[in-house]
């Protein structure tokens, strides 16, 4: 029933952008640690069922020198471990510790335009 009832908020924003023809103020973002055609797949699938009701990024780590030609056209947010480090957390090793809302966080600082995440 909860999909059912996320579908149907999808629908009536999106109806709602259309009506009031208003830029997207949430952007969803898609991290991933590594690329391959599965991840680009469930990738386009996301992009393709927010249509413009949401802006999309492919989120991921900039260091690990992937070819990103692969999402032309995309938007993508890169970051890397200095970037998330610059925002005051403490490094343990060669990791800053496993928490995927310090990359939310950097993207907030970087893209104030959006209200939601």
């Amino acid at each position: 029933m909860r999909g059912a009832y996320l579908f149907s908020c999808v629908d009536l924003m999106k109806k709602s952008l259309i009506i009031n023809k208003k830029v997207p103020t949430t952007a969803t973002l898609f991290l991933t640690h590594f690329i391959n055609q599965e991840v680009l797949d469930r990738f386009q699938r996301l992009h393709e069922s927010c249509g413009e009701t949401y802006h999309v990024f492919f989120a991921l780590n900039d260091e690990i020198g992937y070819d990103l030609a692969c999402l032309h056209g995309y938007r993508t947010f890169t970051f890397t471990r200095e970037e998330i480090l610059s925002q005051g957390y403490t490094p343990h090793g060669q990791h800053v510790m496993h928490n995927v809302n310090y990359v939310m966080q950097l993207f907030r600082k970087q893209h104030p335009e959006y209200q939601f995440y």
